[in-house]
């Protein structure tokens, strides 16, 4: 019997689980580039109309940043994370990185692969290693 998805998903670790979501956020594929490209356009277009500016890009902005710090703190209660991390930074330092790449892949400066590998470095670094030591597929 194959587990729901929900039991799947609590069986991931969490730091695979971080790597699988912030992939998702990168233009890695002909799929996800055009949905990026526009919001990079969007942002553009936001920094000189400040009424575009003044409008949130999604329904929830803090969500990502809300779940990232849900995330970490959860790595932090296990002992994978210093527990004098700063955690709202780490999850801000996450998403810089992750825009990073995904701007760098977007323009041809960085291969999906390098994004992929600069990630699973940094949560390495920042987590230890993945637990199942494969990369998730995206």
């Amino acid at each position: 019997m194959t587990p729901a998805p929900e039991q799947e998903q609590e069986q991931e670790p969490t730091r695979d689980r971080l790597e699988r979501i912030l992939l998702a956020t990168l233009p890695l594929d002909d799929e996800s580039r055009p949905l990026y490209l526009v919001y990079n356009q969007y942002f553009a277009l936001a920094l000189t109309e400040p009424a575009l500016a003044a409008q949130p890009y999604t329904s929830d902005v803090g969500a990502l940043d809300a779940w990232l710090v849900d995330q970490l703190r959860a790595c932090q209660a296990r002992g994978q994370l210093a527990p004098t991390a700063v955690l709202a930074d780490e999850a801000t330092a996450l998403l810089a990185l992750t825009t990073g790449l995904g701007n760098a892949v977007l323009a041809g400066t960085r291969s999906p692969g390098d994004a992929r590998r600069v990630l699973a470095r940094h949560l390495d670094r920042l987590l230890g290693p993945s637990a199942g030591g494969a990369r998730p597929a995206i």
